[in-house]
C-alpha cells in the first residue's frame, strides 16, 4: 500500500506499508494529510496530524475498503433471442435475467468466475 503525507505546501512525503499493513514515514514539524492507495481499492478518510520537533505519532490506522465492481451480462438462445429468469450465481451473489435476459452482479475487484 502507498502511504503519502500531503503538508500544507510543498511536495508530499512518500513510503509503503510492510506486508504487515504497518508504516513509518520520516517527515518535517507541520501538519499533514495522510493518504493510503493501492489498486482495488478506495480510501474514503480524512486523516490529518500535526508533528512537533522530535514528535512520534504512532497506532494511526488508515482503512481501505474493496472497489466495488459489476459483471453485466445478457443470456441469449442464439446471441440475439433473450431468455428471461435465468438465476446467475457468482459465490456468495446472484441475479436473475430480467425479460431483456439481462443481469448485473455486484462483486468485490478480482477474479471471479459466473455460471447460470
Amino acid at each position: 500500500v502507498n502511504i503519502k503525507a500531503f503538508p500544507t505546501s510543498g511536495a508530499p512525503y512518500e513510503t509503503k506499508t510492510d506486508i504487515y499493513g504497518k508504516f513509518n514515514i520520516n517527515v518535517q514539524p507541520g501538519t499533514y494529510t495522510l493518504q493510503a492507495k493501492k489498486e482495488g481499492y478506495t480510501f474514503t478518510q480524512f486523516i490529518q496530524v500535526t508533528l512537533t520537533t522530535g514528535e512520534t505519532k504512532s497506532g494511526m490506522e488508515l482503512t481501505l475498503s474493496p472497489v466495488q465492481s459489476k459483471i453485466k451480462g445478457k443470456v441469449t438462445t442464439d446471441g440475439f433471442t433473450p431468455i428471461s429468469g435465468v438465476k446467475v450465481f457468482n459465490s456468495a451473489v446472484n441475479d436473475v435475467t430480467s425479460d431483456d435476459g439481462v443481469y448485473e452482479l455486484g462483486v468485490d475487484y478480482g477474479t471471479h468466475n459466473s455460471r447460470f
